[in-house]
């Protein structure tokens, strides 16, 4: 048992009772980051001696570190699905229905935008403390972007969000149309009020015109592969306005006695995509 004297030995010289996991992740309720000494609670650092003092443990050569640093916010979406799939997915599903969205001016950096709401609005906070802020009745804020598409949404409860943003909307009676995509919360058969993906009026009418005016084509496979390029991440809502468009395009067919489009001919099965860079923001550069 010499390697667990060693071990308790050290703790004693090393590291202060008060800070264990449940501390790391309360400290700095406020300021929204874990924080301490300079370089005092990196992991490397602070079990640097752990070879030495126990030969002969498992990996030795990658001390396991006891906290994380601080978290580093990720905001950039690098994919118009991505953003989609983030903002539905991961935003709206959990109760982000207040937003304000809009366009970054071309002579402005999309990321010292990035960097200043960020700091304005304490968004680079562990999941943690938004819990605890749920809890307190405090409202979270997320912020998403697309190249210089921007939306900052917010959920129920208090947060200077809603006094600095006086106009903002409300996902359930105005949707967010982006890049022909209409991203909005509609109340399902369960009384809940689930996400909805669905292509926006816009592309939807677009994609009507265009074709009604190849409905009537010969040969089918033109119309087939038509279908096929359209280049839209199958959401329920979506594969619903897609079979509708399929329909429709086949009842003109079988009144014109011609062969009708096979239902392969569309893509129901949606593929996860990474939506954020490799690199996330830190706040303060």
């Amino acid at each position: 048992m010499e390697w667990a004297t060693a071990i308790v030995e050290y703790s004693a010289r090393r590291v202060r009772p008060t800070r264990n996991r449940r501390a790391a992740r309360t400290h700095g309720f406020e300021e929204g980051k874990v924080s301490g000494a300079k370089g005092d609670w990196h992991g490397r650092q602070r079990f640097s001696g752990f070879r030495e003092l126990v030969p002969g443990t498992r990996n030795n050569s990658h001390p396991i570190p006891l906290f994380k640093e601080a978290c580093m916010y990720r905001c950039s979406a690098t994919s118009i699905e991505g953003f989609v799939q983030q903002l539905a997915v991961g935003y709206v599903a959990h109760g982000y229905w207040f937003y304000v969205s809009g366009w970054i001016p071309e002579d402005k950096n999309p990321r010292k935008t990035d960097e200043k709401l960020i700091r304005q609005y304490g968004l680079d906070v562990s999941k943690w403390i938004r819990c605890r802020r749920k809890k307190a009745g405090l409202a979270n804020v997320q912020y998403l972007r697309y190249e210089r598409f921007f939306v900052l949404l917010a959920t129920h409860g208090q947060h200077s969000f809603f006094v600095s943003e006086p106009d903002f909307q409300d996902l359930r009676e105005k949707p967010i149309e982006f890049a022909g995509y209409s991203v909005g919360c509609r109340r399902g058969p369960d009384a809940r009020y689930h996400p909805s993906v669905r292509l926006s009026r816009g592309r939807w009418q677009t994609l009507r015109d265009h074709f009604a005016w190849l409905a009537l084509r010969p040969d089918v496979e033109d119309v087939t592969a038509a279908f096929r390029t359209i280049r839209v991440a199958p959401y329920a809502p979506v594969r619903r306005q897609l079979l509708q468009l399929l329909r429709h395009v086949n009842r003109r067919r079988k009144a014109a006695s011609l062969e009708l489009v096979p239902v392969t001919a569309l893509q129901f099965r949606r593929r996860p995509v990474a939506p954020f860079r490799e690199k996330p923001v830190r706040p303060g550069g």
